[in-house]
């Protein structure tokens, strides 16, 4: 099965909210009702700065993080714990933004920058994090057990990894957690960042989006459950 169809058990535990939920079911506590409809519409995109602004022209929130050179990070740390993945601003994530003329400032200082978006209700997205061929395992285990995920549009990271990408739900919190049931699976919420195609990985690899060229509408998802 599709990687990218999973079980909504995984992530929807974190999601805690009382209120009527959008399909009008009784007061209490639900797991989040997730309408996924939306069409990013991404293409295969020229350059770091032209994805960037695409992006941000969809609402996602952007901003630069290093990327790797000559096999080494570009913030210059021989001993970077974190190669071409920490974002160049010093307030990080925290200075995504949608603002064409901040974005054209950033990548036209840093041309070859990553690209990250900040994740949770800023950019209307949380994304499943499978880190890398062990963790894209560990999910499709949990999917044989738990059930199935709602389709999300899905990113192969450079190292191997996916990130699955939902809609956030409105009215409900999703937290960044790591190694969910003790496996190789992340979720980056409120709070959090991951990269976007077409930044590049200290393997050499880049993220790509997997897709031939136009990913396709996300379907409109209805699921919903008491905890």
């Amino acid at each position: 099965r599709s990687p990218a169809r999973r079980a909504s058990p995984l992530y929807s535990r974190q999601i805690d909210r009382k209120s009527r939920d959008p399909v009008g079911h009784s007061e209490g506590t639900h797991r989040a009702v997730f309408y996924l409809t939306t069409s990013y519409g991404f293409t295969l995109m020229a350059g770091n700065l032209d994805a960037a602004l695409r992006y941000a022209k969809r609402g996602l929130h952007v901003f630069p993080c290093h990327f790797v050179r000559d096999g080494r990070c570009s913030c210059g740390k021989a001993d970077c714990s974190s190669p071409g993945k920490h974002p160049i601003p010093k307030d990080g994530c925290l200075s995504a933004t949608t603002n064409a003329k901040q974005i054209e400032t950033w990548w036209r200082a840093n041309p070859q920058a990553n690209l990250g978006i900040a994740t949770g209700p800023v950019s209307g997205a949380f994304v499943v994090d499978c880190d890398g061929q062990q963790g894209v395992d560990d999910f499709d285990q949990l999917g044989e057990e738990q059930g199935e995920f709602p389709p999300g549009l899905s990113a192969e990271t450079g190292g191997g990894g996916r990130h699955i990408w939902f809609r956030y739900p409105e009215g409900a919190t999703i937290s960044n957690g790591t190694r969910l049931h003790n496996t190789g699976v992340d979720i980056r919420g409120a709070g959090g960042y991951v990269l976007a195609p077409p930044s590049n990985h200290a393997s050499g690899n880049p993220y790509r989006w997997q897709c031939d060229f136009d990913l396709a509408e996300i379907p409109e998802t209805k699921g919903h459950g008491k905890e």
